[in-house]
């Protein structure tokens, strides 16, 4: 970190989280105007952010991404993009999973989405909140809009214990 009167200046700053590099990255800020962050990782664990995405389910991976965010004091953006590999989202086990990260401080999108199970299933889409963080209110307000094609009747052992196994 480094600076001077009404400048700052951060590089390769890392945030760690439950013993996990989550963030690398770099910032800068200049007095009046926004505070830019330019952060990435790489195979990172997605376990380590999991109770942020849903603490009742199993959401993990290995994930690479990029964004750049952009902020003032009230408002901001975001966008980037991401990869997630030999995950889980919401208990369902994926191999890979990809998309394009949007929004600011009124809400997130999820565009160009694709998941797939190599041999049960494939999905397109995207998804869409009123805001970015979670903790602003338990609901969160996402809407997704997702198609998905393949033996789908095999994602049902991962969705509830009354089904050991199904085909279809």
């Amino acid at each position: 970190v480094s600076g001077r009167p009404g400048e700052l200046l951060f590089t390769d700053a890392d945030v760690d989280r439950n013993s996990n590099q989550i963030l690398h990255g770099e910032g800068k800020w200049i007095s009046g105007e926004p505070f830019i962050v330019k952060a990435q990782g790489k195979d990172v664990s997605l376990g380590s952010i999991s109770d942020l995405i849903d603490k009742s389910r199993i959401s993990n991976g290995n994930t690479n991404y990029s964004f750049t965010m952009v902020y003032k004091r009230n408002s901001g953006t975001i966008n980037g993009e991401f990869e997630i590999r030999d995950g889980y989202f919401l208990d369902i086990p994926f191999d890979k999973a990809f998309g394009k990260l949007g929004g600011g401080s009124d809400g997130f999108h999820v565009t160009d989405f694709t998941i797939g199970r190599e041999g049960i299933f494939t999905g397109k889409g995207s998804a869409s909140s009123g805001y970015l963080w979670r903790d602003i209110t338990e609901e969160p307000g996402l809407k997704m809009e997702l198609a998905f094609q393949g033996d789908l009747l095999r994602v049902l052992p991962y969705l509830t214990g009354a089904v050991e196994r199904a085909s279809g």
